[in-house]
């Protein structure tokens, strides 16, 4: 497959910026996978189209603020990073984006505003960077991203520089509510659109949830450069399935209940353990499943997520569960009506 043929046009003005301000009430597209028929709503009417025994599948990985905003020296040289991996080595040592590259190489010392912590670049390795963190004594590396570093939206969703109170919005806002072990630098943007009383109407209907973990990484949002997409390589992420989760979706399975799963980094989850053990089992390990047009699902029967970038893993993705032309025809009808794109944008369910 041409990596052209998962191209769509999106006006720029489509792209969301902020999100719902209230969380369940974006708007929400479902789509039928068999039959191509879409139906419009609003997100907290979702009730309305899942059945009693549907379990729902959350992803609870939780984003850390990954954003770091560093200086070559205390007058100019204004560096944008994006932590990505702790390396497992001794002292704090991260693999980081850093959105100038020139000029920079082993040894440049990067600093911070209002503390004397500060980073060093220890290598540089294609695209990325090796920095050590050198931390004031009174923090670990937790504790400093908490006070120092912004929420990683990404690049498409414009923020002034800086701006601390607009910021301490999107720590909010871009986290899911079940949102429960840090490791993501991006967040599961089909998860943000549940609110604490949706899940209690849901619960009462007799919709199910379970809980994966994997932590978004870069392999979530790294372009395909590739034209031929089976060409392209997943970057690993690491990914939990607990017991009791295992349990929950092959007894939903055997019942013949509907498995739905909320966001395709669940979906990935679920999928890279079906494929290693032929069922869901308790694991851990590291995900680099890429899921492109036939392929063979062994566990999901429905995905509630947002609308994906045109060329992106995430789109092929779901044209993979639900068929190019029926994706194509959804989104299409979505510009049409001026749905809200990408993570702070609107929601689809596919079943």
């Amino acid at each position: 497959m041409k990596l052209s043929e998962y191209h769509y046009n999106l006006p720029k003005e489509l792209i969301a910026q902020h999100p719902s301000e209230k969380r369940d009430e974006c708007r929400l597209l479902s789509l039928n996978r068999h039959s191509g028929q879409i139906e419009h709503k609003i997100f907290k009417d979702i009730s309305k189209l899942l059945r009693k025994g549907d379990l729902l599948v959350l992803n609870n990985t939780k984003v850390i603020p990954a954003r770091l905003i560093g200086y070559k020296d205390p007058s100019m040289g204004r560096l944008e990073m994006l932590m990505l991996s702790k390396e497992p080595a001794n002292g704090e040592f991260w693999n980081c984006l850093i959105n100038r590259r020139k000029n920079l190489a082993a040894g440049q010392k990067i600093i911070f505003k209002d503390t004397p912590s500060y980073a060093l670049i220890k290598e540089v390795k294609n695209d990325c960077f090796l920095l050590e963190f050198v931390l004031d004594k009174s923090l670990d590396i937790k504790g400093f991203m908490e006070k120092h570093g912004y929420a990683p939206l990404p690049p498409y969703i414009k923020r002034e520089h800086d701006n601390m109170l607009e910021d301490k919005e999107d720590k909010i806002k871009y986290q899911t509510i079940f949102a429960k072990y840090d490791g993501s630098i991006a967040a599961p943007t089909a998860g943000l659109h549940f609110t604490d009383a949706l899940l209690s109407e849901l619960r009462t209907m007799g919709v199910e949830f379970t809980e994966v973990t994997l932590h978004v990484g870069r392999g979530t949002f790294m372009p395909i450069k590739a034209e031929n997409i089976e060409d392209h390589v997943m970057g690993l992420e690491y990914y939990e399935v607990p017991e009791s989760s295992a349990e929950a979706i092959n007894r939903a399975k055997s019942d013949g209940r509907r498995v739905i799963a909320v966001g395709t980094t669940a979906i990935r989850t679920l999928e890279t353990v079906y494929k290693e053990h032929n069922r869901v089992v308790k694991a851990a390990g590291w995900s680099g499943l890429y899921i492109t047009e036939g392929y063979k699902f062994g566990v999901i029967d429905g995905i509630i997520t947002n609308f994906h970038l045109p060329e992106s893993t995430n789109l092929i993705l779901i044209c993979a569960f639900a068929g190019r032309k029926n994706v194509v025809g959804a989104y299409n009808e979505a510009v049409r009506l001026k749905y809200g794109f990408y993570s702070y944008g609107d929601a689809c369910l596919i079943a």
